[in-house]
C-alpha cells in the first residue's frame, strides 16, 4: 500500500516537472493551466500526508523553486479566462465596450512578460530530493495506521465543508467553499485505491457537479470584480453601458452562487449530515 502512494507521488512530481518544461518551451495557455493543476494536486497530496504523518511529509523549502512560477502563471491564466468570458458576453448583444477588451489585452501582456522573464531564469526542480524525502516518511507508517488516518482526515474535511455550507451566506466566503470542495475532491481521488468505498460513501459524483459550478462562479466573480475596478477609472465611457455590463456580471455571479449552494445542500443531505 505504501508503494502505491510512493508511485502516485512520483507520478505527480514527474507531471509537474513535465508541465513546467512545456510551459517554459511553449508558454501555451493550456500548458500553463496544466502546470498549475499539477501543483495543486501535489499540494493536496502533501496536505493529506501531513495529517497522516501528523507533520509535514517534506521540507516546504524544496518547493520554493516553483512557488513564484505558480503565482505568476496564475495571473496570466486569470486574464485569459476573463477574455474568454468577454467572448461569452458578446453573444448576449450588450453594448460593446472595446476599451475593456484593450484593458484585458494589456493586462495579459504585462502578466505574460513577467512570466516569460521568470521562465527564462534557471529553473531548478529538485524532484529526486523531494521523492526521496517523501518515500522515507511514507515507509514509516503501517497499512492499518494509513487507512485509519486517511478515514479520519477525509471525515474531518467533509464535516468542515458541511459546517461551511451551513454557516456561509450565499455570496460570502464562496471562495473558501470552492477551495474546500476542490481540496476534498483531490483527496477522494487519491484515496480511492486505499479506501475503495470512499467515493460512494461521500457521494463523489454529486460533489464533482458542485465543484464544476463553483469553478464557473469563481471565474465570473473575478470578471465582475475586475470590471468594477476598470469602470471606476473610466471617464469616456457612458455610465449606462458600464452599468449594463456590471449588472450582467452581477446576475451571472448571483445565479451561479444559487445553483452551487443548492448543489452543495443536496450533497450534504445525501450524506445525512
Amino acid at each position: 500500500m505504501q508503494k502505491h502512494w510512493q508511485t502516485l507521488h512520483k507520478k505527480r512530481l514527474k507531471q509537474t516537472e513535465q508541465h513546467l518544461h512545456e510551459a517554459n518551451q511553449t508558454q501555451d495557455p493550456e500548458a500553463i493551466h496544466a502546470f498549475r493543476v499539477s501543483v495543486k494536486k501535489l499540494r493536496a497530496l502533501y496536505q493529506m500526508w501531513g495529517h497522516v504523518l501528523e507533520g509535514p511529509p517534506i521540507d516546504e523549502a524544496l518547493l520554493l523553486p516553483i512557488d513564484s512560477l505558480y503565482r505568476l502563471s496564475g495571473k496570466v491564466r486569470d486574464v485569459q479566462i476573463l477574455q474568454g468570458l468577454n467572448r461569452q458576453v458578446a453573444q448576449f448583444h450588450l453594448s460593446p465596450i472595446p476599451e475593456w477588451d484593450v484593458y484585458l489585452q494589456h493586462r495579459e501582456k504585462v502578466a505574460q512578460k513577467r512570466l516569460t522573464k521568470a521562465l527564462k531564469a534557471e529553473i531548478w526542480f529538485p524532484r529526486k530530493d523531494i521523492s526521496s524525502a517523501f518515500n522515507q516518511q511514507v515507509s514509516q507508517i503501517s497499512k492499518r495506521q494509513l487507512k485509519g488516518q486517511l478515514r479520519r482526515y477525509l471525515s474531518q474535511r467533509v464535516n468542515a465543508l458541511a459546517d461551511e455550507i451551513i454557516s456561509a451566506p450565499k455570496h460570502r466566503r464562496m471562495h473558501d467553499l470552492r477551495k474546500r470542495v476542490k481540496s476534498l475532491m483531490y483527496g477522494l481521488n487519491m484515496a480511492d485505491k486505499t479506501l475503495p468505498e470512499i467515493r460512494q460513501t461521500y457521494h463523489h459524483k454529486a460533489l464533482a457537479y458542485s465543484a464544476q459550478t463553483l469553478g464557473i462562479w469563481h471565474d465570473w466573480y473575478v470578471w465582475k470584480d475586475r470590471f468594477v475596478k476598470f469602470s471606476a477609472k473610466q471617464t469616456n465611457i457612458s455610465s449606462s453601458r458600464l452599468q449594463e455590463w456590471h449588472v450582467f456580471g452581477l446576475n451571472q455571479t448571483h445565479s451561479l452562487a444559487e445553483v452551487s449552494n443548492l448543489q452543495l445542500v443536496e450533497w450534504q443531505r445525501a450524506l445525512g449530515i
